[in-house]
């Protein structure tokens, strides 16, 4: 397996839509140029690999994750990532088996909400598809709205906090030249989520 895939990705605002159906992939080790007139989705793919968005459909096989053993059964950990613990199950999308969701954390990245996230790793069909945390906020259906209300967004450092009785993660966004403010708050040890707090996200 490549040591990035992607398969059908796509990304829509409203009824345009800035690309669809994309697959590549990238070997370990390999130089890859995306190049593309003004506004056709170059950077948007990069800032979806990279967690910082989210994509309307398609999926991103991540494979270093597949050196991660998720049930903590001996497997040697990916170089600068760090197993936590299951926060969840979900079904794979290629053969339906019950997966253990796990949280990450990667020391080999800057400090920011992209170092944490949740991956799935099958087994019966090599699929391994992993989030940040940061992606994880855009995708709730508040940060989906937000994002439509302001499509342009600043992330900012995330921060640990004190709530519902345990260490909390708090994952925020700002609208550029604008007071609006989404922040989303995790369980630290599993980002459960457990709060979103941000302004009225009803269309007037």
């Amino acid at each position: 397996m490549s040591f990035l895939q992607i398969q059908g990705l796509a990304k829509r605002f409203g009824s345009a839509v800035i690309f669809e159906d994309l697959s590549f992939a990238i070997d370990k080790g390999e130089f890859v140029a995306i190049i593309g007139h003004s506004g056709c989705g170059k950077t948007t793919i990069l800032n979806i690999l990279a967690g910082l968005d989210t994509a309307s459909g398609g999926v991103v096989i991540n494979q270093p994750w597949a050196r991660i053993d998720p049930a903590g059964r001996g497997g040697n950990a990916g170089a600068g990532s760090t197993p936590e613990r299951q926060t969840g199950h979900v079904a794979c999308t290629q053969c339906g088996t019950r997966l253990p969701l796990q949280t990450y954390e990667r020391d080999d990245l800057p400090s920011g909400s992209q170092r944490r996230g949740l991956y799935v790793d099958c087994r019966d069909c090599a699929l391994q598809v992993t989030t940040s945390v940061s992606a994880l906020t855009l995708a709730l259906p508040q940060g989906r709205a937000f994002r439509r209300m302001h499509p342009r967004l600043r992330a900012m450092p995330p921060r640990e906090v004190e709530a519902h009785g345990g260490r909390a993660l708090v994952v925020g966004y700002e609208a550029v030249g604008g007071d609006a403010r989404l922040d989303a708050i995790f369980r630290a040890e599993s980002l459960r989520l457990l709060e979103v707090h941000g302004p009225s996200l009803t269309a007037a």
